[in-house]
């Protein structure tokens, strides 16, 4: 899944390795309010056990700088996300709001999304940021949710909504980036279901068949 600065992959084992590292120095404060002192090992069955999926952020010049994860909360099409970029040159130089888009494209197209949501320290500026641009509505507050530097601090935890995101001009990639079927091969395997039942004489699956592609 590539999308203007970066692409989504698969992670491997030396991504968790590089993961908890960066879970150990800033990234790791921004997205838990401190550091995670875990290996890769860990990390990996950690994620596992919680039903935590991660992808890696990848630069287009292959450099590895960040990392986004989401889960099912709730019910199905309900999910929680995550978003870290690891490489602080990189912080505020669109990287980060790049993997965001993506991930939500993701869960919205393929994952069939409903709902996602994202749970962001009141400490957290450019994550607040992206949320002040619009891409997600903040439903409320919770109080002495994270301890950092000491002291606690408020969470906002904000969401979007399916027609919420269809209906907004979300940057990142087209659809047909990551369709696994090219819109043409659907339309012509929607053609030789509708021969073979128009041959087969039955009128009503072959009205069911077409009035399926008059609504598509």
């Amino acid at each position: 899944m590539k999308g203007a600065f970066v692409s989504l992959e698969a992670m491997t084992d030396e991504d968790y390795e590089l993961l908890s590292r960066w879970s150990r120095e800033r990234m790791g404060v921004y997205s838990s309010s401190g550091p995670e002192f875990v290996d890769g090992r860990e990390l990996k069955e950690s994620a596992r056990r919680a039903g935590l999926h991660y992808l890696m952020a990848v630069a287009h010049d292959g450099q590895r700088v960040g990392g986004v994860s989401w889960s099912q909360v709730s019910h199905a099409g309900s999910y929680e996300v995550g978003l870290g970029i690891g490489d602080a040159e990189r912080w505020t130089l669109g990287y980060g709001m790049d993997a965001a888009a993506i991930l939500l494209r993701y869960l919205f197209h393929v994952r069939n999304a409903r709902r996602v949501q994202a749970i962001i320290g009141d400490y957290n500026r450019n994550m607040l940021q992206f949320v002040a641009k619009g891409f997600m509505t903040v439903e409320g507050v919770l109080r002495d949710y994270f301890f950092l530097d000491g002291e606690y601090h408020d969470a906002v935890i904000c969401s979007i909504l399916r027609d919420e995101y269809y209906a907004m001009s979300v940057p990142g990639l087209p659809e047909e980036d990551i369709d696994v079927i090219s819109a043409q091969e659907k339309a012509q395997a929607k053609r030789v279901l509708t021969d073979c039942l128009a041959r087969s004489g039955d009128s009503y699956l072959t009205s069911l068949v077409n009035r399926a592609r008059r609504s598509s």
